[in-house]
């Protein structure tokens, strides 16, 4: 008999609250307040992969949580009890931030021009529906960060079908590397219907399967990591000096492109080794710092209202003129603020779901 697995790991809920703390505090203040050329900030993108590592990671663990300690992903009514758990985990919390985001610029638009202002009704329509999350509703950056909702969605959905397929034989890390690169490529060639949505959801689904796999099932020797790294940088540069690549990868990255698979593949072979190495006494800091501690526990909560916090921040510091490190300051104060206060929305199950042990988001 296999004792039950815990579907909660403090390195791995460590690891999601740096990557929040690094999109919150750092990536979005620099995209959002213009800090740095972009050209030069968006060398820094390589936060979401490192989301959906962790993501496929906590998969695995409620897989064997949920299978009693031996790998086997949920099958027909317990797949869609999975599905509902975690769709309410994830829509929930939007739908709420959704209706405040869509409130907050319908009395923008009526105190801008009552007569000209589109109906309350169309304004919410656009904001509940996450695949337009806003689209001709919002102002400032309040919907900048929605886009990750989609290919989270879909990646959820596809994890558990897509690891119960065995490959007859493990190919190495760069050998899969090529192989996305590739198939975005011939992807992007042709006007696909959809085209733009599936070729962001197999590159984070890639990332999701490879953090599956960390768990136990896969041993990546520093040996395959440096030469895969360094056969992605090789990459980008051949790309960009052959058939002139952009090397902003703000544009390689919507919608993922094979240029975008080399460069985050060189950030993780860089990352995990570090991650596996860092000392314990660092860790423990870490554990114990309080000012990660809410990236840690309410991550999604902060990463949806980054948007209002942000948007108000930058509204308050163009009316009284501050310098960015006060606006910086404050755009990361309010998220904080206005993440905890809705964190409470995040621990909301719908009976019949609430029992069961679910990844975190």
């Amino acid at each position: 008999m296999h004792p039950p697995m815990p579907s909660r790991h403090p390195g791995l809920d460590l690891a999601r609250g740096l990557l929040m703390f690094y999109i919150v505090a750092v990536v979005h203040a620099v995209f959002w307040l213009q800090l740095l050329p972009q050209s030069f900030s968006s060398w820094w993108l390589f936060e979401m992969p490192g989301i959906f590592v962790v993501s496929g990671y906590a998969y695995s663990l409620y897989e064997r949580a949920q299978a009693g300690g031996r790998p086997g992903g949920p099958q027909g009514s317990g797949y869609l009890a999975y599905l509902a758990g975690r769709g309410v985990r994830v829509l929930l919390p939007y739908l709420v931030y959704a209706t405040a985001c869509a409130l907050l610029w319908h009395q923008l638009q009526q105190r801008h021009d009552a007569a000209g202002a589109p109906a309350v009704s169309a304004t919410l329509l656009a904001w509940l529906n996450p695949l337009r999350h806003g689209e001709g509703h919002t102002l400032g950056v309040l919907n900048g960060q929605l886009w990750f909702l989609t290919p989270f969605l879909l990646v959820t959905a596809l994890l558990p079908v897509v690891t119960r397929l065995k490959l007859p034989w493990r190919p190495p890390l760069w050998v899969c590397m090529l192989l996305l690169a590739g198939l975005l490529f011939l992807l992007g060639q042709g006007d696909i219907k959809g085209g733009y949505q599936l070729r962001t959801t197999l590159f984070y689904l890639a990332w999701a399967v490879l953090g599956y796999a960390l768990d136990g099932r896969l041993a990546l020797q520093p040996r395959e990591l440096a030469a895969t790294g360094g056969l992605a940088m090789l990459c980008v540069a051949g790309l960009h000096a052959l058939l002139q690549a952009p090397l902003d990868m703000q544009d390689n990255k919507f919608p993922p492109n094979a240029v975008f698979v080399f460069f985050t593949s060189a950030w993780m072979c860089l990352l995990l080794p570090l991650a596996r190495r860092m000392p314990s006494s660092m860790l423990a800091r870490l554990e114990a710092a309080a000012w990660l501690r809410p990236f840690v526990r309410n991550g999604y909560s902060l990463y949806l209202w980054q948007g209002m916090g942000y948007t108000a921040a930058m509204a308050v510091a163009a009316r009284l003129h501050l310098p960015w490190p006060a606006t910086w300051a404050l755009a990361v104060l309010s998220t904080v603020a206005l993440g905890l206060l809705f964190a409470p929305v995040e621990r909301v199950r719908l009976r019949g779901f609430g029992r069961r042990r679910e990844p975190a988001v």
